[in-house]
């Protein structure tokens, strides 16, 4: 090797492309006197001369695996030609001592590196003879192999020896005799353990300052040693007792010793890639134990993964069959002994080795790995412990992560979390988050129900140990580091989030995250009545201990499921014909108590709710608690809704929602009056005139409204119903004074094309009053609003928007006459 370091590498692709120069032209003259089948002997001496170019200490690894190959394919062409001649010869006893005659002669080459590859060239033939001696031929040529140290050559004429002799072994091996298995196990383990230290020695070669260069030409040759490992795998004849009793013990034994970091991450990975996957299964903890006795600088990490990867997979392929999880109890006592050894383990690599454990553990997924999980929580939280720097928490989220492989995502809710939770509690708030995003995000995926207590707990403590229900507010180690540079450290310990600090996005994610948390209360139900509300009870007591945010966000969502749970109780208490009236009116206040929490900051939806509550309440006839929803409402409106279009908008849903409440208008209509004439006095102070006119038409119909009825008769032959509608309130006088006021106020409208189409709008209102009865709305009252459009358009100059719309209502008017006489008297021209 000193040769080697001696020389630049132009030199060395001289001296390589001479090598071959030399080697083709032996080759050439070997495979001629091979022709000639009385120059055999012409030949070997070719054989020995372009073998000599191996003798060579001035190539790297792959120059020298340039000239290998050539020479390979020589020696190739000669074994070819050993074996015919053999064969040609059908005296068996003279092809023994033919080769015999060979292998002895052989011996007497000058330099060794010809001698030994010639050597084993013959051997391998001479070894497929039924009367050679094999076991002393196998010796022979491993003892003689010894003759060669250095580390480049002798590595590759091992390999020329496993090479020539594989498909003998392979074969052999195959037979059901043990002591020919045997004899060929500790062949090749020989063969490795002698490969092994030739290449362990390579990096002591040189000079120290060459060090990363011998580094990388061991890389280049460790797969000459692996390839002995690869053999071994392909004998049939080996089975779980020859794998554990003498083959894995004496590999580990040669890894261990050698104490080669290099060697050791590559050759351990080898077993596990190479041996069939019940091999790995059944010796886990003599490989175990191994890779705790290996030099520090080891990856055990990717080891475990390599390994544990490869019997996921196994599992995978045998689903059905591989039930037997006991192993996995290995794995546990494997990361115990670890982290006793060697305490300053890294911590990173201590959760990955730990999360690759749980992937394996879910991958077996049965009750009896519950046990195994929550071991694998504790020992994490026991690691935390020992840990100098608490900043490390953090690392441990791939564990908590875990959680998103569970195959079943209710089993998360089966297993004593209790380690899984301090282990949780231990992490930042930003981690926190991101967990209780991840039980969240799985309970919706999976559409899991929540339907008892103990399982809402588990789910919700989560929560209330996230930046989910916190005041928001994150710690000071998670603002930016480029934050800590301009400004110092922050005195107080906690930042507000605000947006005028840039904190916008975090006010974003807190509301995806209330709105997933909105989604998972819609997946907490029990079809009994009285546990279901236990579970809305228990919600709501969360929620108190919430951000305002969060409230404000979520309740909503709780009021609905209150509500369904108050429809549910009607639907029971209809069937059994009792109703009961004090647990609903309990309920109803529960939900006016809620909807008190976010109306300051969402009057919209606060109006909504109570008015959605007002229908609910009036259809299973408490009337009492609808007028309160009402009074509710017109409160919010009063206080809190100050633009001019949310507040028409919103008093025309209370309009429409009134004109809903039959229970009420039957049995309270004294209430209801008071509510219609309170909502009539609301449009008349809304502040644009258009709005004020729409809302007071739109108000008439609070004063005449029916019901549809299905008491009707029926018509036997077509099997149809007639539905015969049921005034439930009707007051004429009522109705006119309405649409003469919104008339009154759009005359008004200094803006006659806004006028015009109100006067539309009116009339369209007034022929639907006509149609139905309406006494005081009378022809001589629809000309005369005729009249004053048809003026209006004289005056002012067509739209055609408007007056398309006007048209359409004249053509209507026409329509009718055909069913109703009456409208032959109304002028449409």
């Amino acid at each position: 090797m000193s040769k080697q370091s001696s020389i630049t590498p132009q030199e060395q692709q001289k001296l390589l492309d001479n090598s071959i120069s030399i080697i083709k032209s032996e080759i050439y003259q070997m495979r001629k006197c091979l022709d000639n089948k009385h120059k055999l002997m012409d030949a070997l001496k070719h054989a020995s001369n372009f073998l000599n170019e191996l003798r060579t200490s001035s190539l790297n690894p792959k120059q020298y695996y340039e000239l290998y190959i050539l020479i390979y394919d020589g020696l190739n062409y000669l074994t070819l030609y050993l074996k015919d001649n053999g064969n040609n010869n059908n005296n068996n006893k003279s092809n023994t001592n033919y080769l015999i005659d060979l292998y002895e002669l052989i011996q007497y080459a000058g330099n060794i590196i010809p001698r030994l590859y010639l050597m084993i060239t013959i051997g391998s033939i001479y070894l497929n003879n039924k009367d050679a001696p094999i076991n002393e031929v196998m010796n022979d040529m491993l003892e003689m192999c010894k003759g060669v140290q250095n580390p480049i050559r002798g590595l590759f004429l091992r390999y020329y020896l496993i090479q020539r002799t594989k498909n003998y072994l392979i074969n052999s091996a195959s037979s059901n005799d043990d002591k020919t298995t045997d004899n060929i196990i500790n062949f090749i383990i020989n063969n490795f353990i002698e490969m092994n230290k030739l290449w362990v020695r390579l990096q002591f070669q040189g000079h120290s300052s060459e060090r990363e260069k011998r580094i990388i030409e061991r890389n280049e040759l460790k797969i000459l040693v692996g390839s002995n490992l690869v053999i071994l795998s392909q004998l049939d004849s080996i089975n779980l007792k020859k794998y554990n009793e003498l083959i894995l013990p004496e590999i580990l034994k040669q890894i261990i010793n050698c104490n080669d970091s290099i060697a050791q991450n590559y050759l351990l990975d080898v077993i596990i890639q190479i041996f069939p996957d019940n091999f790995q299964i059944s010796s886990l903890k003599i490989f175990l134990n191994s890779l705790l006795m290996v030099n520090m600088n080891v990856n055990i990490t990717l080891l475990i993964n390599s390994l544990i990867d490869r019997l996921i997979h196994y599992k995978l392929r045998n689903n059905d069959i591989l039930n037997d999880n006991s192993f996995l109890n290995e794995f546990i006592k494997f990361i115990k002994k670890l982290n006793e050894m060697n305490v300053e383990f890294s911590i990173n690599d201590y959760c990955l080795i730990l999360n690759e454990i749980l992937k394996l553990s879910l991958i077996f997924n049965n009750d009896d790995n519950y046990e195994i999980i929550n071991l694998i929580y504790q020992l994490s939280i026991e690691k935390y412990e020992l840990s100098k720097d608490k900043k490390d928490s953090d690392k441990f989220k791939i564990i908590l992560k875990s959680i998103k492989n569970f195959k079943n995502f209710q089993d998360f809710l089966k297993i004593n979390d209790e380690n899984y939770f301090k282990l949780f509690n231990l992490q930042s708030m930003k981690v926190k988050n991101e967990i209780s995003n991840i039980i969240i995000n799985k309970i919706i995926e999976n559409n899991i129900i929540i339907e008892n207590e103990d399982e809402l707990d588990r789910v919700f403590k989560y929560f209330n140990k996230s930046i989910l229900f916190k005041d928001g507010v994150l710690s000071n180690e998670h603002i930016s580091d480029t934050k800590l540079d301009l400004f110092g450290e922050i005195n107080n310990k906690t930042t507000k989030l605000s947006l005028d600090d840039n904190d916008k996005s975090q006010k974003d994610m807190k509301f995806k995250n209330n709105l997933k948390i909105s989604k998972f209360i819609n997946f907490v139900y029990n079809k009994d009545i009285n546990i279901q509300r236990k579970l809305l009870e228990k919600i709501e007591n969360y929620l108190s201990n919430g951000n305002e945010e969060c409230q404000i966000d979520i309740i909503p969502t709780l009021i609905y499921k209150y509500m369904k749970l108050l429809t549910d109780m009607k639907s029971i208490s209809n069937e059994e014909e009792n109703i009961d009236v004090k647990e609903m009116n309990k309920i109803f206040n529960k939900i006016s108590k809620l909807i008190e929490i976010i109306k300051e900051a969402e009057p919209i939806e606060a109006i909504r709710l109570n008015l959605d509550n007002a229908i609910l309440s009036n259809s299973i006839n408490l009337n009492n608690i609808t007028y309160e929803y009402f009074i509710e409402t017109f409160i919010i409106y009063e206080e809190l809704i100050i633009e001019n279009k949310i507040q028409y908008e919103s008093l025309i849903i209370i309009i429409n929602t009134l004109m809903s409440m039959d229970n009420m208008i039957i049995n309270d209509i004294e209430e209801f009056d008071k509510l219609i004439l309170k909502a009539t006095l609301y449009g008349s102070r809304l502040m644009k005139k258009s709005d004020q006119c729409r809302a007071i038409y739109k108000s008439s119909h609070l004063w005449w409204i029916n019901k549809d009825s299905e008491e009707g008769e029926g018509d036997d032959d077509e099997g149809e119903e007639d539905t015969t509608p049921i005034t439930l309130k009707r007051d004429d006088k009522r109705v006119l004074e309405c649409l003469q006021k919104s008339l009154r106020i759009a005359d008004s409208i200094s803006d006659r094309n806004i006028a015009i189409e109100l006067f539309i709008e009116i009339l369209n209102e007034s022929v639907y009053y006509f149609i139905h009865g309406i006494e005081s709305v009378s022809i001589r009252y629809l000309n005369g609003l005729i009249e004053l459009i048809s003026n209006s358009f004289k005056e002012n100059g067509r739209s055609e928007i408007q007056y398309g719309y006007y048209e359409r209502t004249l053509k209507y008017i026409k329509a009718q006459r055909p069913i109703d006489s009456r409208f032959f008297d109304i002028v449409t021209v």
